[in-house]
């Protein structure tokens, strides 16, 4: 068996070969990714577990045997936060999250420090424990960037991710198929998709740029200069 999609690979002089290659086509027919415009959606079967991607919206769509629901992109909307009072937790690791009471603020521990989750502000740089931190801090730490990406005219749809160590606070020309989502470590991961023509898809961020990858015939620009993802 292959270690990531347990395709079968017969062994040399197997008696009936054929049998695990058609189960590997089978295997593969549900998993490999449709991509193909909206409208033709209903010209391919939902099979359980099935992947679609609109290459002119950016939506995804996922099947469960009988259809094609919209893919979700948002966090769940239930949070269950613990509620802290006077002080962080003391032994927070990047990527948790919780309630200060006395400040009525979320707070998240991130490896650059505790960020107030609302306004995007560093609130503490030191570690979790620090008593000076507050909503209305103005650290000179926190940084703030736009990231810009644009399509090589007549360019046809693909994709781009970037990995940000930090906040994002705004965005601009995004489709319903862009997804923003937190990682294991604490990190979020942007992945959107555009084509030629589109206008610029933009996203306002506090912190770093960790990581950056384009599929996309077009340019990447970090507070208005174009960057190349060769460098990050």
């Amino acid at each position: 068996m292959t270690e990531n999609h347990n395709l079968t690979e017969p062994a040399a002089g197997t008696t009936d070969w054929h049998i695990p290659l058609n189960e590997n086509f089978a295997r593969i027919d549900t998993n490999l990714e449709i991509r193909d415009v909206e409208a033709n959606l209903g010209e391919y079967t939902p099979k359980s577990g099935a992947k679609f991607l609109a290459t002119d919206t950016g939506t995804r769509y996922l099947g469960d045997g009988s259809e094609w629901t919209v893919a979700p992109v948002h966090l769940p909307d239930v949070l269950d936060a613990p509620a802290y009072s006077g002080e962080n937790p003391t032994d927070a690791t990047a990527g948790e999250l919780w309630y200060r009471s006395d400040l009525d603020a979320l707070l998240g521990q991130f490896e650059s420090g505790v960020v107030d989750l609302v306004s995007g502000e560093i609130v503490s740089t030191t570690d979790s424990t620090d008593s000076t931190d507050s909503t209305d801090s103005t650290d000179s730490t926190t940084t703030s960037h736009e990231l810009k990406f644009t399509a090589a005219d007549g360019a046809s749809w693909d994709t781009y991710t970037a990995g940000i160590d930090g906040t994002v606070t705004n965005t601009e020309n995004t489709n319903t198929g862009d997804t923003i989502s937190e990682q294991s470590d604490g990190t979020l991961l942007i992945e959107g998709g555009m084509m030629g023509g589109k206008d610029p898809e933009i996203y306002d961020f506090d912190g770093e740029l960790l990581s950056l990858s384009m599929q996309l015939d077009g340019t990447a620009y970090l507070d208005g200069t174009a960057i190349d993802p060769a460098d990050y």
